[in-house]
């Protein structure tokens, strides 16, 4: 079966940019043009463009299709531009993404290196623990603001929190026997749905639960955190009393209460404050993932149309009749404002 083609269709329908469609169309054209000139089938997958390998693959496992296939189709993204960093380049053996349902080898030291923002190296992280069996010591490279909560979720990991992406000074010659991306521990061990974890893996420092719990109380119930915008769009509601856990420099709607914290930055107070709320809604962006590895139910609701990327040709948050995600099963997928409204507040004829 040639499931390169299922992808194909995905990405003609749903387009890869929303604010391009033009280019878009040109790009499937000509993708299925050279398809045929060269052959591309799920055997020679190789010969075909990194970019276009790193697209294809992404709606691949977008339809469901977590086979080996599927994902080794993603490891492209650590070879060419804008994934060329030196880091990655290490000499030491990749661990493989083995494409025969066998057991992993065992080795002696494995690197891990962290990759793409804290959203991803949060989801990614489920799938850690099914590396304990193959490797006596693990060390994983993580995102500074990351490494308190790894490094208490999982003890047993060495966590090293790398400040300089270009840094691989680190690394003593002979340390590792071998050395695979954390996005690639995910291709190795979750083939399957029911790989997925269903509890939360990450650890809140109690600390922290406890004194947002204490700022929390002087707010009446329930707590509902928010965040409104992102690269994905913007959801234009909110009501008085609401918990503002919006990032970046966006003006505050009247009427939310912000913690006093850097709601960027502290990434152990905002465990601390979501730990203890109701719920979340969101537009997809950090929040929801962090909310996603604590087990806080929550809304995720997509936007189009004012936003830089369209999340219906993302693997993260599925096809577009999803409405629930493995990565995080205690959040409820929307896949635009109007069907968020109309299920919960009932005003869904002011969105058209």
């Amino acid at each position: 079966m040639n499931t390169i083609l299922p992808a194909l269709e995905v990405l003609c329908k749903e387009g890869m940019k929303q604010d391009s469609p033009l280019k878009i169309r040109k790009a499937i054209k000509e993708i299925r043009r050279d398809s045929k000139r060269f052959g591309w089938t799920d055997d020679v997958m190789e010969s075909m463009p990194p970019e276009w390998q790193w697209r294809v693959c992404t709606a691949r496992i977008q339809l469901g299709y977590l086979d080996w296939r599927g994902w080794e189709w993603r490891t492209p993204r650590a070879g060419h531009d804008p994934f060329d960093i030196p880091r990655w380049k290490i000499g030491k053996p990749a661990y493989p993404v083995i494409n025969e349902c066998r057991e992993p080898e065992k080795v002696e030291n494995l690197l891990i290196y962290s990759e793409q923002g804290i959203g991803d190296q949060l989801m990614f992280a489920q799938a850690l623990e099914y590396v304990r069996p193959y490797a006596k010591n693990v060390t994983l490279e993580i995102e500074p603001r990351l490494a308190p909560c790894f490094e208490r979720s999982f003890p047993w990991l060495r966590v090293h929190a790398l400040k300089d992406l270009r840094d691989s000074s680190w690394v003593e010659e002979g340390e590792f026997d071998a050395k695979i991306l954390m996005g690639d521990v995910v291709a190795r061990f979750i083939r399957s749905k029911d790989k997925f974890l269903k509890d939360p893996y990450i650890k809140v420092d109690p600390k922290k639960r406890k004194f947002w719990r204490k700022w929390l109380e002087q707010f009446p119930r329930p707590w509902v955190g928010f965040s409104w915008a992102g690269r994905q769009g913007f959801l234009d509601y909110h009501e008085d009393g609401w918990i503002n856990l919006q990032y970046g420099d966006y003006e505050i709607p009247d009427g939310l209460h912000t913690p006093p914290c850097d709601l960027k930055e502290d990434i152990e107070d905002i465990f601390g404050i979501i730990s203890n709320l109701d719920k979340v809604i969101t537009v997809p962006n950090t929040l929801a993932h962090m909310a996603g590895v604590v087990g806080l139910p929550g809304d995720v609701v997509m936007t189009h149309g004012k936003g830089e990327v369209n999340n219906s040709v993302n693997y993260r948050w599925g096809m577009p009749e999803a409405r629930s995600m493995p990565w995080h099963p205690s959040l409820r997928l929307f896949r635009n404002p109007k069907q968020w409204f109309s299920e919960n507040r009932g005003l869904g004829e002011i969105y058209t």
